[in-house]
Parts: structure tokens; sequence; C-alpha cells
């Protein structure tokens, strides 16, 4: 779930750019300031969408939940159009078939839209299977305001963000093992499509074909394809948690009367 893959060389040393929107300036290192400030800024955003939409009526509560995952595509198409048009895109790297960004265009507006279960299930512990790590362990190499570092921040954090939002304010719940076997389909197809994509342009959509070169558990599961498959065992546990966290939140989200 991030912009570029293994087959990337390593970055070259930080140096200044002409354009630092739009060249590479490979200067984002984890944990230091700029990853700092952002996870600040992810919590604070967090706290304000969940007490501001619980304000909020049904009607408002859903229109926010789906601006919020609008911006989330917006991030995306813009990234894109701006790769094309600064002849950085690249089909093996940029094309959007990794699971993060199919979440961001396609799922995300569907589940706020129409609060579909299916949908729920496989973001909320995806997300918490998955996308919390790349809060923790960013697969990043541009530092801001760099387009590359804006959108990365941008989906991953709003995927986190409105996985709580759904739970927490539109009051959606997973449903114990019934969530799980569907957590594995969702998973099952999107790292389908992401392999069948990486195939045809020799790319590695979801590490599909490696894990990532900037260190991840998926590095130490052993060959393809046990890599992909063990994960979704391996993280029974923190679907468990997850699946208690989220049904903790009754009686905090309370369904308001219809405005």
């Amino acid at each position: 779930m991030s912009e570029l893959e293994s087959a990337v060389p390593p970055p070259p040393p930080c140096e200044p750019v002409a354009n630092p929107l739009l060249d590479d300036n490979w200067c984002f290192r984890a944990y230091e300031t700029s990853h700092q400030v952002v996870v600040g800024l992810f919590v604070l955003s967090v706290l304000l969408c969940v007490v501001g939409g619980r304000r909020l009526s049904q009607t408002g509560r859903t229109r926010l939940g789906v601006a919020l995952a609008v911006v989330l595509q917006l991030t995306v198409f813009v990234w894109t159009v701006l790769r094309l048009y600064t002849g950085k895109f690249i089909l093996s790297v940029d094309l959007p078939f990794d699971v993060c960004n199919m979440t961001a265009i396609v799922h995300l507006p569907l589940m706020m839209l129409f609060r579909n279960q299916f949908l729920f299930d496989g973001v909320f512990l995806a997300t918490w299977g998955g996308t919390v790590q790349a809060l923790i362990t960013p697969h990043l190499y541009d530092e801001y305001p760099h387009i590359t570092f804006l959108k990365f921040w941008i989906v991953h954090c709003g995927i986190v963000l409105l996985s709580i939002y759904a739970a927490a304010v539109n009051g959606q719940r997973t449903h114990g093992m019934r969530s799980i076997l569907n957590f594995h389909v969702y998973m099952g197809g999107s790292q389908a499509l992401s392999y069948v994509a990486s195939l045809m342009v020799d790319g590695n959509f979801t590490y599909t074909v490696r894990p990532p070169p900037t260190g991840s558990i998926l590095s130490h599961l052993g060959p393809w394809p046990l890599f992909l498959i063990l994960p979704h065992f391996i993280c029974y546990p923190i679907f468990f948690l997850a699946d208690y966290i989220c049904n903790a939140f009754d009686g905090v989200a309370k369904k308001p009367k219809k405005a």
C-alpha cells in the first residue's frame, strides 16, 4: 500500500530541488519532524471529525462521511494528473491497483454512501491489520511539500480516519467471525486484482509479488505466496481486538433523530 516499489533503485542523497512540489527530493525520513507532525494532525483530525460528526443529523453524518471520502478520491486523481503532466508517471508503480488506492477511489465512497456491511468489514479490518502499519513504517521517499508526500498521508490517514468515523459516528459494527470471513473475501479479491495488474505491467501492487524494500513483517513470512496468505491469519488477534473496540462504541454513537 504505497507509492514506490522494490524495483525502484535505492534513493539518492537528499538535495535541494528547483520545484519542491513536483521534483523528487528523497528527503523523507521516518520518525523525524514531518512524520511526527502528520501523526499529530491525524489524531486531531480524528477527534474533530468524530466529535463534530456526532453533533450532526443522520443525513449530515452521511454527507460529511461522503465528502471526506471524495477528498481521498480527488487526492488520488490530482496526484495522477500531476505525475502525468510532469512525465514521471510509471505504469508499474503509479497505477492505482494497490489496496489503499482502490479503497480510496472506490470502496470508501460506496461504504460511506450506502453503509454497506461487506465493504465496512473489509475496510475496517484491513485498516487495522495493514493500513495502520503504513502510518508507523511509511514506504515513502519524498518530503513535504512534495505531491507524493501529501498524497501518501492524505490517503492513508484518511482511510484510518473514515474507518473510525464509520464506527464511532455512523454506528457501523463488525460481527466477529462473520466479518473476518468477509475480510478474507474482500482482501483476497483485492490482492488477486493487484497481482494480475502487477503481472501485466511488471509491478508490485499491494506487495503481491515481493515484500516492500523498506522493511515489513512480510519479509519474514517466507517465499511467495506464503507472505500473502499468512498475514490473513497472523492478524487474527488484531481482528478480534478491532472487533471488540468497534463494538465498544455501542452507546457512544447513538443514532440521532432524522433532520
